[in-house]
């Protein structure tokens, strides 16, 4: 029998997290350090809509990458993602990145540094018990993408 050597996160350098409520504002953003790997649900435990909200610190220059895994996984979670500044305002929204896919990836290219916020958006019907995803967020300097 042959087998596979498989690194742990922490050998690949990945800050694990869970998700954790509330985040359910801008205000209540999980702070997170890159390159980060999140589990996390689209439900709270009432069973009301959860806003997963995760706050980033970034330098000029930097493209941040997000990237949920959900429908791959089975998970009945479809949402979009969505980059805001410290001030709240949306400066990039992504859907599905294939047809007949419903998990979205998002690049952003930092023009200033400061902290910005991740925001993952439920579709109607997906804040169910079951709607577990993966989130995989990185940073790289990317010449010419700002």
């Amino acid at each position: 029998m042959k087998s596979i050597a498989v690194n742990p996160d922490f050998a690949l350098g990945y800050h694990t997290y869970n998700d954790r409520e509330p985040s359910t504002s801008q205000a209540t953003a999980l702070q997170i350090l890159l390159p980060a790997e999140i589990t996390g649900a689209k439900n709270v435990p009432d069973g009301n809509a959860d806003g997963d909200w995760y706050a980033v610190n970034l330098q000029a220059g930097q493209t941040l990458f997000v990237t949920p895994v959900a429908d791959i996984m089975g998970s009945p979670y479809d949402g979009d993602i969505r980059i805001l500044d410290a001030s709240g305002i949306q400066l990039k929204r992504e859907d599905n990145w294939a047809s007949g896919i419903n998990d979205a990836t998002l690049d952003y290219g930092a023009l200033s540094a400061g902290t910005y916020c991740i925001n993952l958006i439920s579709r109607t019907g997906s804040n169910t018990a079951g709607a577990a995803y993966k989130l995989y967020v990185m940073a790289r300097n990317v010449p010419g993408q700002t």
